[in-house]
């Protein structure tokens, strides 16, 4: 899918939040630059409306404790639209 906002590095993944009639039910989103080292199944049990990674256990991320990282998200249907909506009408 396009990226069609034009928005600049990590925030052209807000596009994704997008109201797209063709994808129903649950979406998972992985980063192109993440290596998967074992099953990953049980995170499709997530029933939640919205779930990303917490910094608080990634090396990577040591100066981000508390934060979120967006390597990986799963939501459902349009819920994230909203989210969607604020950024394009406030970027």
């Amino acid at each position: 899918m396009p990226l069609e906002e034009g928005w600049t590095g990590w925030w052209g993944k807000v596009t994704l939040f997008k109201d797209y009639p063709e994808i129903q039910g649950k979406k998972f989103y992985i980063d192109l630059d993440m290596i998967v080292t074992g099953c990953i199944d049980d995170i499709f049990s997530y029933c939640g409306t919205f779930g990303t990674l917490k910094t608080d256990d990634l090396a990577c991320e040591k100066q981000h404790k508390g934060g979120y990282n967006s390597s990986i998200m799963m939501w459902h249907g349009g819920s994230m639209l909203p989210v969607y909506e604020a950024l394009r009408s406030n970027f």
